[in-house]
């Protein structure tokens, strides 16, 4: 006879730690059951549903979130805090509504301001550019000085092709000394874009530079480093220890998972794998799972958090056994069924996601069957758009610090791959060079499809039109609603003398792509 369940927090932090996240969330889930019914403050309600959204579970977060709402009297500046939670787990529509409940209920001014900021920023994520850029206006009628919505004018602006408007929404803002911090950080970087649409690219990448100088005060780079240090670290030793022969068994392995079918699409970021995905999220046979963190949080970390000390990333790998491997399989695939928010059933997956391009090696133990496919974009170009990037600070921004940090990442990162498909079987993957895609993509799109087993259907060829009608969490996602074109091949050119310092470490990787010399 079985012991009741009984939920308990440090219980379910062991499970999700060591990588039993299906378990942790049954515990999770009955502990917020719990709490809801109990009703009291909502901070413990709040911190729950983040980590429940964080795993994937977002219809249990957002359940969680609703009570608190209800617990709190829809109290407008509670209905902000849960409408930015949601932005940031992507929940754009949900976000929006909580929203626009707190600017209903709101008494305040300021609280006013802060509901108006959100929808604005949600409403342009939805589409609605002519809905956000009048709740823009709204905020600057009353506050003339406030950035986030400069920023947020400007930015649906550059979109309707109106750069003088966008350009007189920030200019003169900017160069009065606005405060460090992340939002003028994000200003900063949005008029770079839209000097860079103007044609005027000194200007474009001094601001740039000149965003990187209001990261916040307290950002914590020293912490940052340390981070960046150890991953990159650990993926080099992965890499390094990987043989073809790791590479051919594991390929071989049986895979008896039930699970659906898996391809994943990666690259490194700004090598257009979100067109691609978004052509390939068109086809009825497949659904894609959008850079969810599923495989690293869930798989990849537990793995090599609890490997035995001293055992080498490719031995750790070698050393699981087939029911081992079906235990991780098994957890990615509820985990990714919980992310989509439906079974798969009988379509394929493709999991879209630029930083699983270091962590191939674990993917492919894990899932023996799975097939890959890898954009290649010309180097330089990927380094102005990483540049152009505004990336919040963590360890991420700072692996891209400046041209020449970007330079050795982009390298490294490119390198791995090099690497490894020097010792993949050639059947288990398919490039893509992003140029070839920007000038023939129905032809490059028929090749991805041939590769997965799919036949061609229209709606894959229209990748712009798919992104129109749903949610891109991609930082491209403007981007990816436009017509296919290519206007962004050799964009670098435009900027060749700022990036010059980086060009020697990027001269392999161009050299492997037949770029030929800076």
């Amino acid at each position: 006879m079985h012991a009741p369940f009984e939920p308990n927090w440090n219980t379910a932090l062991a499970l999700q730690d060591r990588g039993r996240t299906l378990e942790a969330l049954r515990h999770f889930r009955e502990i917020s059951r719990r709490l809801a019914r109990a009703g009291g403050e909502p901070a413990p309600l709040l911190e729950i549903a983040k980590r429940l959204c964080g795993m994937h579970d977002r219809a249990a977060g957002l359940e969680l979130l609703e009570a608190a709402a209800r617990h709190a009297g829809g109290a407008p500046a509670l209905l902000i805090r849960i409408g930015l939670v949601l932005r940031q787990e992507g929940a754009f529509a949900e976000a929006a509504g909580f929203a626009r409940r707190a600017l209903l209920a709101s008494r305040d001014a300021g609280t006013a301001v802060d509901a108006r900021l959100l929808l604005a920023e949600c409403a342009e994520r939805l589409g609605r550019l002519d809905e956000s850029l009048a709740l823009a206006d709204e905020v600057l009628s009353t506050h003339p000085g406030s950035i986030p919505a400069r920023r947020q004018r400007a930015a649906v602006l550059r979109r309707r092709g109106r750069l003088d408007d966008a350009l007189r929404s920030l200019v003169d803002l900017l160069h009065k000394k606005a405060p460090a911090h992340w939002e003028t950080c994000r200003a900063w970087f949005e008029l770079g874009h839209v000097h860079d649409a103007r044609g005027d690219h000194d200007a474009a990448w001094q601001a740039w530079t000149q965003a990187r100088c209001h990261y916040p005060p307290n950002a914590r780079w020293s912490l940052y480093r340390q981070q960046a240090v150890h991953v990159w670290q650990h993926v080099r030793s992965l890499h390094q220890a990987v043989t073809g022969a790791h590479l051919d068994a594991w390929t071989r392995a049986e895979d008896s998972s039930p699970s659906p079918p898996l391809a994943i699409l990666t690259g490194h970021p700004r090598s257009g794998t979100t067109l691609l995905e978004q052509a390939l999220d068109a086809h009825s046979g497949i659904v894609s799972a959008e850079e969810t963190t599923v495989f690293t949080s869930a798989v990849y970390r537990p793995i090599f958090q609890h490997a035995p000390p001293g055992l080498d990333p490719a031995r750790c790998l070698d050393a699981l056994t087939a029911d081992e491997r079906r235990g991780w399989s098994g957890e990615y695939h509820g985990l990714t069924r919980l992310a989509l928010g439906e079974p798969a059933g009988d379509r394929l997956i493709v999991d879209k996601n630029p930083d699983l391009l270091q962590l191939l090696p674990a993917v492919l133990r894990i899932f023996p069957a799975a097939r890959i496919i890898v954009l290649r974009r010309d180097p330089r170009d990927v380094l102005v758009s990483m540049f152009a990037q505004a990336l919040p600070p963590n360890h991420t921004s700072y692996s891209y610090r400046d041209v020449r940090a970007a330079g050795r990442m982009i390298a490294l990162r490119l390198s791995l791959w090099r690497r490894l498909r020097e010792l993949m079987p050639t059947a288990r993957f398919h490039e893509v060079r992003y140029e070839a895609a920007a000038a023939h993509f129905a032809r490059e799109v028929r090749g991805v499809l041939n590769f997965l087993g799919c036949a061609p259907e229209d709606g894959t060829f229209d990748p712009a039109a798919h992104a129109r009608r749903k949610i891109v969490h991609s930082p491209t996602f403007a981007a990816v609603q436009e017509p296919v074109h290519t206007r962004a091949i050799g964009r670098w050119k435009n900027y060749e003398r700022w990036i010059a310092p980086a060009l020697e470490d990027l001269q392999p990787e161009l050299d492997a792509l037949g770029c030929g010399p800076t």
